[in-house]
C-alpha cells in the first residue's frame, strides 16, 4: 500500500485581511520557500498591467468583454467588480493547478464568501478549500504598519481603517484567525497552519497508510 504524500490532496488555501495585515507577504514568503508543493493562484483582471507586471504571473489581463463572457458562462468561482475593474478566479485555472500542487489565493471577504458558498455545491473544491483570516494586532498597530508603507497617507490611510473594520467583522466565518505579530512569528504560525491542513484526514482523499 502507497503511503500518502503531501501531494496526494491538494489544498486551496483562501488568505483574506486588512490592507497592511501582511497576507501577500506571507504567501509570498511560503511559495518562495517551498515552490515544489505550492504556488499563488493567478487571477483574471481587466484593469491594464502596471510596470514589471507579467501576463500569465501577475495576473491573466483580459479585456471587459471577455470577462463578462466568463461571466456569462458561468466561468469564475468567484469576481468583483471594483471601481470599473473587474477581478475574478477562473475554475479552470484553479482545478488544473490543484492537480499539480497547492494554491494560495489572496482574496477580500466576498470573495471568501462565494467561495465557501460555491464550496456548497461543488465537493472537488469542498474537499480542498481551506481559509485563513490574518487579523492586525491592534487597529493602531495596523495604522502604524499603513503610515510606513509608500504611497499610503492622510485620507487613504483613514479609508483603508474604515474598511479594515468592517472586514474584521468577517473573522469568525474562517477556518482559522491568524492574530499577525512580525513577520517571522507570522509565517511560523502561518507554516505550521499549512503543515497541520497537509495531514488532516479528509474523506475521499486517500487510504491511511499500511490499511490494505
Amino acid at each position: 500500500m502507497k503511503r500518502p504524500s503531501y501531494h496526494d490532496h491538494p489544498l486551496l488555501l483562501v488568505i483574506s485581511g486588512p490592507s497592511g495585515s501582511g497576507k501577500s507577504t506571507l504567501c509570498g514568503t511560503l511559495a518562495q520557500r517551498m515552490p515544489d508543493r505550492l504556488e499563488r493562484a493567478v487571477t483574471c483582471t481587466t484593469r491594464l498591467p502596471r510596470p514589471g507586471e507579467v501576463d500569465g504571473h501577475d495576473y491573466h489581463f483580459i479585456s471587459v468583454p471577455r470577462f463578462e463572457q466568463h461571466i456569462a458562462n458561468n466561468d469564475f468561482y468567484e469576481y468583483a467588480r471594483v471601481h470599473d475593474i473587474y477581478y475574478g478566479s477562473l475554475k479552470t485555472h484553479i482545478c488544473s493547478k490543484l492537480n499539480e500542487k497547492d494554491l494560495m489565493l489572496v482574496i477580500d471577504v466576498q470573495g471568501a464568501a462565494t467561495l465557501r458558498k460555491a464550496a456548497l455545491q461543488d465537493t472537488f473544491l469542498a474537499q480542498r478549500l481551506v481559509t485563513v483570516f490574518i487579523m492586525p494586532e491592534s487597529i493602531e498597530a495596523l495604522a502604524a504598519r499603513l503610515r510606513v508603507r509608500k504611497g499610503h497617507e492622510g485620507e487613504d490611510i483613514r479609508l483603508r481603517l474604515s474598511n479594515a473594520k468592517l472586514e474584521i467583522e468577517h473573522w469568525r466565518q474562517y477556518d482559522y484567525c491568524l492574530i499577525s505579530q512580525d513577520r517571522q512569528t507570522d509565517y511560523e504560525h502561518f507554516y505550521s497552519l499549512y503543515l497541520a491542513e497537509k495531514m488532516r484526514v479528509r474523506q475521499g482523499s486517500f487510504d491511511p497508510p499500511w490499511v490494505e
